[in-house]
């Protein structure tokens, strides 16, 4: 298993450079989803192709009119920059097929080599599109980017959870039954505590992984949302069961689930953390046919985040071998 990783200056002179390749986001509310679409759209031969999210009607609190008008204003950016993208609408709650209709878009001609920004793509959507991505003939190269932000909001970053429900693509891992669960925490429980309650798994077999992100703060917000499902009761906790990884260190992510796995009867995945943690579970759930619960918010907060940081960006297929099969 080799995920080689760095900038997204690094990894462009290192295998995009000279490539023709298409970039696919989001276009979202948040500033940070304009970073890799303008460091990409002069090198890019395929036009950028971005998708528009819409919330659910009865999301609560609705900010849905303060989300559309931040996402114009970042349309209107990426216009003034001069980057050339076709745009695409979609639900926030679309289903397995309604998502993959985005690659179809994809047809004869365009290029075989995809650069999928996670960055501001939820992760119903990214999941699914990067798990059909990797297993699709169609494209031989995959590369992953995520663009970190500056700062978050200190209220809720999303609210208003559905039930706990498999991400569309990942209901496999149901035979036999998976015997542990592996919970990625981040800054937002989301009703991870009636995740606990449906899988029914024991104590010990509860696995939690964590980040290590800068600041203060945000290392106090992970362990609230740590203490919120366990409802402060540290007695839950079990320090062996608990790994801490960089943000950015998806392949370790990797590592962990595979050792975890070695002493299991098969792995639930729970991807409440970062993006490029749940990339990484993505990867292993791909390759060892595991199943991803998670309970989808209906309201993004318009202030999610403020500022970015240096895009990232992860090789996960390329010349038609994916990271997991590359020795």
């Amino acid at each position: 298993m080799r995920i080689p990783s760095g900038s997204l200056d690094n990894i462009y002179s290192l295998f995009l450079d000279g490539l023709e390749f298409s970039v696919l986001g989001c276009l979202s509310f948040e500033e940070r989803c304009c970073v890799v679409p303008r460091c990409l759209s002069m090198r890019c031969l395929a036009p950028t192709k971005l998708v528009e999210l819409k919330g659910p009607g009865d999301a609560f609190p609705d900010y849905s009119a303060e989300i559309a008008r931040r996402i114009r204003l970042n349309g209107q950016r990426l216009a003034r920059a001069g980057v050339t993208f076709e745009h695409q609408t979609s639900d926030l709650l679309a289903s397995d097929d309604q998502i993959l209709d985005i690659l179809a878009r994809y047809g004869n001609g365009q290029a075989r080599s995809l650069v999928l920004d996670i960055t501001s793509m939820p992760k119903r959507y990214f999941c699914l599109l990067t798990k059909r991505l990797l297993l699709s003939p169609s494209f031989d190269n995959l590369v992953a980017v995520y663009t970190p932000a500056k700062t978050y909001t200190i209220h809720h970053l999303a609210e208003d959870p559905m039930t706990c429900d498999y991400l569309p693509g990942f209901a496999s891992g149901l035979s036999p039954r998976a015997d542990t669960l592996v919970l990625s925490v981040g800054y937002e429980s989301l009703g991870m505590q009636s995740l606990l309650e449906i899988c029914d798994v024991r104590r010990e077999n509860v696995k939690i992984i964590m980040s290590s992100p800068s600041g203060v703060e945000s290392v106090a917000r992970e362990w609230r949302t740590l203490r919120e499902i366990v409802s402060g009761d540290s007695s839950q906790l079990i320090a062996r069961n608990l790994s801490v990884i960089p943000l950015h260190d998806v392949e370790t992510v990797y590592k962990q689930l595979q050792t975890w796995h070695e002493d299991a009867n098969g792995l639930s995945l729970a991807p409440f953390g970062p993006k490029t943690h749940t990339l990484a579970m993505v990867l292993f759930a791909v390759d060892n046919n595991c199943s991803l619960l998670y309970t989808q918010p209906k309201s993004y907060h318009p202030d999610y985040s403020a500022g970015n940081g240096n895009p990232w960006a992860y090789v996960l297929k390329w010349d038609g071998v994916t990271c997991f099969g590359r020795s």
